[in-house]
């Protein structure tokens, strides 16, 4: 049944997500979800976390922590009135199959490519889901078209609603992602973001710098990409410029690491770590 599927995913699943995937390992528990992850191919993958291994040969925990941390905080705004979500830089994720398993939402996924692809999956796993999740295939560089093509699918500007970046504000110009955030500022911060991102060099302990350093290299030279960091002052600078947004809470790979494991054996400190997770009001 799903022969064709499979083989379409293995040719146009890119290197850096099936590498991403495969670190992340049973990141989500809802049944839908898992059902969905063993739909997919991850072979392109193989040799980029070989290579990331061979840099820190625990850097599945880096992906692991964020994973979780940033599905605990989508389930705490749920809960908070949040109807409405929107994935950028979706991939072929299945956060949103394990976030509609726990809640009634309505998902918008925005990527650039293998979105229509991702919409015959989800059909696939579930039916049901098709009518919640939308996948859209969209360039984020061309954000001004955002709120319309939502808008095509469903989305309702005077809902609250969840942005979620993750693994996507590397590859995005900063005045970029913040021409995409402004699209959804409301007089009352009503709507919340999660945003993931990439600390500046000095901000990382010296003996951990050379990690995602060489980890975002190889990045760097697969797809010829400029990588942009962020730290919070950075990003609450970015919120005054567009006049609007609250940073609510920020979370470093040893928060991460502690709130999944209760431990923290990777991440002693704050500095250990080279990503971090800010909650948004805007």
């Amino acid at each position: 049944m799903y022969d064709d599927l499979w083989y379409c995913i293995m040719e146009s699943l890119s290197d850096t997500s099936a590498f991403v995937l495969l670190l992340s390992g049973n990141s989500y528990c809802a049944k839908y979800a898992k059902k969905y992850q063993k739909l997919l191919d991850l072979n392109s993958g193989k040799e980029m976390a070989l290579q990331v291994k061979r840099i820190w040969p625990h850097y599945n925990t880096v992906i692991k922590n964020r994973k979780k941390c940033i599905l605990d905080l989508a389930l705490y705004n749920i809960k908070q009135n949040i109807t409405q979500v929107v994935i950028f830089g979706a991939g072929m994720d299945a956060l949103s199959l394990e976030l509609l398993s726990r809640a009634q939402l309505d998902i918008y996924e925005i990527d650039a490519s293998n979105m229509k692809l991702k919409n015959k999956l989800i059909k696939d796993v579930n039916s049901k889901f098709s009518n919640n999740i939308h996948c859209l295939d969209f360039n984020l560089k061309d954000h001004k078209e955002i709120t319309n093509l939502l808008e095509k699918h469903g989305w309702d500007k005077t809902r609250p609603s969840m942005l979620i970046f993750e693994g996507i504000s590397y590859y995005l110009k900063e005045n970029n992602l913040f021409s995409i955030i402004k699209l959804f500022k409301t007089k009352n911060l009503q709507n919340r973001i999660i945003l993931e991102y990439l600390l500046p060099q000095n901000q990382i302990n010296q003996k951990r710098r050379d990690i995602p350093k060489k980890v975002f290299q190889i990045i760097k030279q697969r797809h010829s990409l400029n990588i942009t960091t962020f730290d919070r002052k950075k990003i609450q600078d970015n919120l005054d410029k567009i006049k609007t947004g609250k940073i609510l809470k920020t979370y470093s790979l040893k928060d991460m690491e502690k709130m999944r494991t209760k431990n923290n054996i990777y991440f002693p400190t704050k500095s250990s770590g080279w990503i971090q997770v800010s909650s948004i009001a805007i």
